[in-house]
């Protein structure tokens, strides 16, 4: 984790001056990588202190809806990618779009443009008009957790779950299972 830090605020500290940085404000560290360098750099995130905030999300069958609030206005937008940490990884993509001069119509129809890779998050009809999620593409245990908290936030009633595991965790594996 060290260098993981390390390395990002190297990132930043390689941009040319008068370059843009977009940070996620809700990595553990994020304080210390932003304190570490004088580049503009812009937080983004659910962390209530990031300069641009992820807020009002809503997962739909189809579809996730989320609101970015910054600079004092409210941008809301859909995707049908699933889950927190899609949101959080599209958000910077968003940013630079709109720094671009890109409208907030035009990145909408970007967003909607996009499809999930099948096995993350991907959505499939069933029989009986069930809805699956295939997430069988998942390697780690926050990967798991994600998918779960976004099954969670779906708004059927009854919903099942099916797992091959989370393959590759070794001497971790006893933990993890607890924690999932």
């Amino acid at each position: 984790r060290e260098n993981i830090m390390t390395a990002k605020s190297e990132i930043f500290e390689g941009m040319a001056h008068g370059g843009k940085g977009f940070l996620c404000a809700d990595i553990d560290g994020y304080e210390r990588i932003l304190a570490s360098t004088n580049r503009s750099i812009t937080t983004y995130g659910f962390n209530k202190d990031a300069d641009v905030r992820i807020v009002d999300l809503a997962a739909g069958e189809q579809s996730t809806t989320f609101t970015l609030r910054y600079k004092g206005k409210s941008e809301r937008y859909e995707t049908k990618l699933l889950g927190r940490h899609n949101i959080s990884n599209i958000t910077p993509a968003i940013l630079i779009a709109r720094e671009l001069g890109l409208n907030v119509g035009e990145v909408s129809d970007a967003l909607l443009g996009i499809d999930p890779l099948l096995g993350k998050l991907s959505i499939h009809n069933g029989l009986n008009d069930s809805l699956i999620i295939n997430d069988s593409y998942n390697s780690n245990v926050a990967g798991f957790l994600s998918a779960v908290a976004t099954l969670k936030d779906m708004p059927q009633k009854e919903k099942i779950i099916s797992t091959h595991g989370v393959l590759e965790l070794g001497m971790e594996k006893e933990a993890s299972y607890s924690e999932i």
